[in-house]
């Protein structure tokens, strides 16, 4: 860029303020054209992920679509959101050529001006046809870095909606990660919430200065009606959320001090919506552990689910879909149950089972106990 505009007032000093207004003209058009494609952008992603989002939901529901017949509705409401994407995507690719061609026009629009007046100065005789073409040289050697480096802009235009989102979602999970003590722990002697208070947000609390006591031994029973908080206990004791007042006490000292990692080692969980990978059964057990045959065929019992499931080696579906509600739920409390933990923590693991798989368990888990 310097070399060439050096050339331009070398050749000829009278032809160089075209190059120089030219500039702010591109200057202009790339800052308006970076605004619509950043803009546009944004429409792009954010249409994407409803449409990803919206398949992601209604092939989860897909039962109730056909049971519903819902089929035409939810074609209407593809049709939408497929148009609304590619709408969105066909603006955005029309901004670029329109940018595209303003930007050749830019071009073409300076070398005419510039062979205009030249052709003027060399029949007035002050300019050589040499010079001419030097000239017209020289200013695309300092037009195209000019180019370049402007279109930089219209460039990270593109970019920038879905860098914005990724360091939103940096952000948002740097400020939900996990706080972790470092103190070990080998055992549980007895855990106390000390005036514990907690709410998704600070405008409405699930729980309010809770207190209460349990001991090594102690079987423990939380009842409430939906949303009174039971499975929000069990959410804070297995360190997901901090209280926002109040303190978890385990064997005298605060949760926040433990390991995280190892102090969950010393529980075994069965979640109101525990998650089964799609594996097989004898996987989901075990996970990464290593557990003897004997302790699976004992916990499978113990659980009352058929054997025909542990030697079935196929996948059991995302979140155990090809399993039943009462399946999935002896599955997540066989992987409970072939664990030896201090602490066992069951939230309303028996809902879809029968009345004696029902029995049959809660005998286990208090022999297991005792």
């Amino acid at each position: 860029f310097v070399g060439g505009l050096i050339g331009l007032f070398v050749v000829d000093h009278r032809l160089v303020f075209i190059v120089i207004l030219i500039i702010p003209i591109k200057l202009l058009t790339l800052r308006f054209f970076s605004k619509l494609r950043e803009k546009l952008s944004t429409l792009v992603i954010n249409a994407n992920c409803a449409v990803g989002e919206w398949f992601g939901d209604n092939l989860e529901g897909i039962r109730e679509i056909r049971l519903f017949n819902l089929g035409q509705i939810k074609k209407r409401q593809m049709g939408d959101k497929v148009f609304d994407m590619a709408d969105s995507t066909k603006r955005l690719n029309r901004t670029d050529v329109y940018n595209g061609g303003i930007d050749s026009l830019t071009y073409e629009l300076l070398e005419t001006l510039i062979y205009l007046l030249g052709v003027h100065f060399i029949f007035a005789g002050t300019m050589s046809l040499g010079s001419l073409f030097a000239f017209v040289t020289y200013s695309m050697a300092v037009m195209i870095p000019i180019s370049n480096f402007l279109n930089i802009k219209y460039i990270l235009s593109g970019i920038m909606p879905a860098a914005l989102k990724y360091f939103e979602f940096i952000d948002e999970s740097q400020r939900n990660a996990e706080e972790s003590g470092t103190i070990g722990i080998n055992y549980i002697e007895r855990i106390e919430f000390k005036n514990v208070t907690f709410g998704y947000s600070s405008e409405k609390l699930i729980i309010n200065d809770v207190s209460f006591e349990v001991n090594r031994g102690d079987k423990v029973a939380i009842v409430g009606k939906n949303g009174s908080g039971k499975t929000t206990i069990f959410s804070l004791l297995e360190g997901f959320y901090l209280p926002m007042h109040g303190n978890i006490l385990i064997n005298g000292r605060s949760l926040a001090e433990y390991e995280l990692k190892q102090y969950r080692q010393r529980l075994a969980c069965m979640n109101q919506n525990s998650y089964l990978f799609n594996d097989t059964v004898r996987e989901n057990i075990c996970l990464s552990d290593e557990i003897f045959q004997d302790v699976i065929s004992r916990v499978a019992k113990q659980c009352s689910f058929d054997d025909t499931l542990l030697r079935n080696n196929y996948p059991i579906g995302s979140n155990g879909s090809r399993l039943s509600g009462g399946q999935k739920q002896k599955v997540a409390l066989a992987r409970m149950l072939a664990r030896d933990r201090c602490i066992y923590l069951l939230d309303e693991s028996t809902s879809s089972m029968d009345m004696n798989s029902e029995r049959l368990l809660f005998e286990s888990i208090l022999a297991k106990c005792n």
